[in-house]
């Protein structure tokens, strides 16, 4: 065990089995305690979000996020803002909470990482302080503007 992971492990059940999250990685384990796969990363403060069949584990006041399904990571993004909050749908689609000063905003990844070319902005003074973002079970595999 890494010295870093002593101080920071985190289980989520995940489709049959069990994914572990730390700083330094996440390793998908099956009921018999087998590691089926793992991803290495280094972040400062890592949250874990699961949705049906999709997990996405992103540094909180980072800006890395990494999405999974069962058969491992499927993408990797970095946001330009850092990330407050995460969530993702059932098919990979993920919902970044980030801020700057004056603004928050929900922007959202595909499955591989890549932008949709869509976000939400809230201005914090006027329109109020966002304070999480959250992702139907059944949410499409991909949004546009046109079908929201």
């Amino acid at each position: 065990m890494a010295a870093s992971e002593a101080g920071f492990v985190r289980y989520v059940n995940f489709e049959e089995n069990v994914l572990k999250y730390t700083k330094d990685g996440a390793s998908y384990i099956d009921a018999k305690g087998k590691t089926v796969w793992s991803k290495s990363f280094e972040l400062k403060s890592p949250v874990c979000y699961v949705n049906g069949g999709s997990a996405v584990i992103a540094d909180q006041q980072g800006t890395n996020l990494y999405i999974f399904d069962k058969e491992g990571c499927q993408g990797e993004a970095e946001s330009l803002l850092p990330i407050q909050r995460v969530a993702v749908s059932a098919h990979g689609v993920v919902a970044a909470m980030v801020e700057d000063a004056r603004a928050s905003y929900v922007t959202f990844y595909k499955k591989d990482g890549s932008t949709l070319d869509w976000s939400i902005k809230s201005i914090l003074g006027g329109d109020g302080y966002q304070m999480d973002v959250s992702v139907s079970p059944d949410a499409p595999r991909s949004w546009s503007p046109t079908r929201i």
